[in-house]
């Protein structure tokens, strides 16, 4: 996974992206906490 926002990407796009990778974690079992 790269998380890193490319500079012609604006922060709306990238945050949206980032939401999907956390969702994804969430939905395939993994127990996040503040620290992640």
């Amino acid at each position: 996974m790269n998380s890193q926002q490319k500079p012609d990407i604006l922060v709306k796009e990238h945050m949206f992206k980032l939401m999907g990778f956390f969702a994804e974690a969430k939905g395939n079992g993994a127990e996040l906490d503040v620290n992640t």
